[in-house]
Protein backbone atom coordinates (compact mmCIF):
# COMPACT_ATOMS: atom_id res chain seq x y z
CA UNK A 1 0.00 0.00 0.00
CA UNK A 2 1.25 3.44 -0.81
CA UNK A 3 0.52 6.34 1.56
CA UNK A 4 -2.25 8.67 0.54
CA UNK A 5 -2.02 12.32 1.63
CA UNK A 6 -5.33 13.98 2.41
CA UNK A 7 -5.17 17.74 2.15
CA UNK A 8 -8.85 18.44 2.82
CA UNK A 9 -10.75 18.27 6.11
CA UNK A 10 -11.86 14.78 7.17
CA UNK A 11 -15.24 14.25 8.78
CA UNK A 12 -16.29 11.29 10.91
CA UNK A 13 -20.01 11.32 11.50
CA UNK A 14 -20.37 14.58 9.57
CA UNK A 15 -20.32 15.66 5.96
CA UNK A 16 -19.36 19.24 6.82
CA UNK A 17 -15.93 18.91 8.44
CA UNK A 18 -14.64 22.31 9.57
CA UNK A 19 -11.22 21.14 10.81
CA UNK A 20 -8.52 18.74 9.59
CA UNK A 21 -10.24 16.04 11.66
CA UNK A 22 -13.83 16.68 12.68
CA UNK A 23 -15.62 14.04 14.78
CA UNK A 24 -19.34 14.45 15.40
CA UNK A 25 -19.96 12.14 18.34
CA UNK A 26 -17.80 10.50 20.98
CA UNK A 27 -14.18 9.75 20.17
CA UNK A 28 -11.97 7.17 21.88
CA UNK A 29 -8.20 7.27 21.60
CA UNK A 30 -6.21 4.30 22.86
CA UNK A 31 -2.81 5.88 23.09
CA UNK A 32 -1.29 9.32 23.04
CA UNK A 33 -2.05 12.31 20.87
CA UNK A 34 1.07 14.17 19.80
CA UNK A 35 1.67 17.38 17.92
CA UNK A 36 2.71 20.98 18.19
CA UNK A 37 -0.64 21.93 19.66
CA UNK A 38 -1.50 18.60 21.25
CA UNK A 39 -4.89 18.85 22.90
CA UNK A 40 -4.50 22.59 22.87
CA UNK A 41 -8.19 23.31 22.70
CA UNK A 42 -10.90 20.90 23.74
CA UNK A 43 -14.40 22.26 23.76
CA UNK A 44 -16.31 24.74 21.66
CA UNK A 45 -13.41 26.98 20.76
CA UNK A 46 -15.27 29.36 18.45
CA UNK A 47 -17.13 30.86 21.41
CA UNK A 48 -14.83 29.48 24.15
CA UNK A 49 -17.65 27.59 25.83
CA UNK A 50 -16.46 25.01 28.38
CA UNK A 51 -12.93 25.05 26.99
CA UNK A 52 -9.91 23.12 28.20
CA UNK A 53 -6.47 24.22 27.03
CA UNK A 54 -3.68 21.68 27.47
CA UNK A 55 0.03 21.68 26.60
CA UNK A 56 1.77 24.39 24.62
CA UNK A 57 -0.11 26.54 22.17
CA UNK A 58 1.77 29.15 20.17
CA UNK A 59 -1.47 30.90 19.25
CA UNK A 60 -1.82 32.18 22.81
CA UNK A 61 1.94 32.37 23.52
CA UNK A 62 1.89 30.20 26.63
CA UNK A 63 3.71 26.89 26.86
CA UNK A 64 2.97 23.92 29.08
CA UNK A 65 -0.06 25.37 30.82
CA UNK A 66 -3.42 23.84 31.69
CA UNK A 67 -6.57 25.97 31.53
CA UNK A 68 -10.23 25.30 32.19
CA UNK A 69 -12.50 28.03 30.85
CA UNK A 70 -16.24 28.46 31.37
CA UNK A 71 -17.76 30.65 28.68
CA UNK A 72 -15.31 33.56 28.52
CA UNK A 73 -14.06 33.25 32.11
CA UNK A 74 -10.84 31.51 33.11
CA UNK A 75 -12.02 29.16 35.87
CA UNK A 76 -8.71 27.40 36.57
CA UNK A 77 -5.10 27.75 35.46
CA UNK A 78 -2.00 25.71 36.20
CA UNK A 79 1.00 27.31 34.55
CA UNK A 80 4.46 25.91 33.91
CA UNK A 81 6.12 27.62 36.90
CA UNK A 82 3.72 25.77 39.25
CA UNK A 83 1.41 28.71 39.98
CA UNK A 84 -2.27 27.83 40.29
CA UNK A 85 -5.07 30.30 39.65
CA UNK A 86 -8.74 29.87 40.46
CA UNK A 87 -10.89 32.49 38.77
CA UNK A 88 -7.87 34.76 38.43
CA UNK A 89 -6.73 34.49 34.83
CA UNK A 90 -2.96 34.02 34.84
CA UNK A 91 -1.83 33.37 38.46
CA UNK A 92 0.97 35.57 39.78
CA UNK A 93 1.53 33.57 43.00
CA UNK A 94 1.68 29.89 43.92
CA UNK A 95 -2.05 30.10 44.73
CA UNK A 96 -3.99 33.01 43.25
CA UNK A 97 -7.72 32.98 44.04
CA UNK A 98 -10.20 35.60 42.83
CA UNK A 99 -13.28 35.44 45.01
CA UNK A 100 -14.12 33.99 48.38
CA UNK A 101 -12.03 31.17 49.77
CA UNK A 102 -13.15 28.57 52.27
CA UNK A 103 -10.38 26.60 53.96
CA UNK A 104 -11.25 23.52 55.95
CA UNK A 105 -8.30 22.59 58.09
CA UNK A 106 -5.22 24.45 59.22
CA UNK A 107 -2.98 26.91 57.39
CA UNK A 108 0.61 26.01 58.25
CA UNK A 109 3.74 27.98 57.40
CA UNK A 110 7.33 27.35 58.32
CA UNK A 111 9.20 29.36 60.95
CA UNK A 112 11.04 31.57 58.46
CA UNK A 113 7.92 33.08 56.88
CA UNK A 114 5.24 35.48 58.08
CA UNK A 115 1.52 35.29 57.52
CA UNK A 116 0.10 38.37 55.81
CA UNK A 117 -3.59 39.18 55.66
CA UNK A 118 -4.44 42.17 53.53
CA UNK A 119 -7.03 43.73 51.31
CA UNK A 120 -6.83 46.06 48.34
CA UNK A 121 -9.81 47.96 49.73
CA UNK A 122 -8.73 50.71 52.16
CA UNK A 123 -12.06 50.52 54.01
CA UNK A 124 -11.77 46.77 54.64
CA UNK A 125 -11.34 45.02 57.94
CA UNK A 126 -9.96 41.65 58.90
CA UNK A 127 -12.30 39.47 60.91
CA UNK A 128 -12.01 36.06 62.49
CA UNK A 129 -15.25 34.08 62.71
CA UNK A 130 -16.44 30.80 64.20
CA UNK A 131 -19.54 28.66 63.78
CA UNK A 132 -19.22 28.68 59.98
CA UNK A 133 -19.16 32.46 59.79
CA UNK A 134 -22.07 33.16 62.14
CA UNK A 135 -20.09 34.49 65.13
CA UNK A 136 -17.49 37.23 64.80
CA UNK A 137 -14.71 36.68 67.36
CA UNK A 138 -12.06 39.30 66.51
CA UNK A 139 -12.10 42.33 64.24
CA UNK A 140 -9.13 44.44 63.15
CA UNK A 141 -10.44 47.58 61.48
CA UNK A 142 -8.72 49.73 58.85
CA UNK A 143 -7.16 51.97 61.54
CA UNK A 144 -5.62 49.03 63.41
CA UNK A 145 -8.12 48.99 66.27
CA UNK A 146 -8.88 45.51 67.57
CA UNK A 147 -12.29 44.41 68.75
CA UNK A 148 -12.68 41.18 70.69
CA UNK A 149 -16.28 40.04 70.79
CA UNK A 150 -17.38 43.35 69.24
CA UNK A 151 -17.89 44.28 65.61
CA UNK A 152 -16.93 47.98 65.64
CA UNK A 153 -14.03 48.70 68.02
CA UNK A 154 -14.01 52.30 69.30
CA UNK A 155 -10.52 52.13 70.87
CA UNK A 156 -7.19 50.49 69.98
CA UNK A 157 -8.32 47.51 72.08
CA UNK A 158 -12.05 47.14 72.64
CA UNK A 159 -13.45 44.04 74.30
CA UNK A 160 -16.90 42.78 75.07
CA UNK A 161 -16.87 40.76 78.27
CA UNK A 162 -14.26 40.24 80.95
CA UNK A 163 -10.67 41.28 80.29
CA UNK A 164 -7.82 39.75 82.21
CA UNK A 165 -4.39 41.37 82.00
CA UNK A 166 -1.35 39.76 83.56
CA UNK A 167 1.91 41.61 84.01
Amino acid sequence: LSPHIITDNVGIGTTTATEKIHVDGTAFVSGAIYGTHALSNLGRSANRYNTIWLAGDSRINYADHLYFDKDTTRAFALISNGNVGIGSGIPSQKLDVAGNLILTGTVIGNNSNNLYLSSNDASSEISFWSNQGSTRLVTIDRTGSVGIGIMLPSAKLHTYGTLRVRY
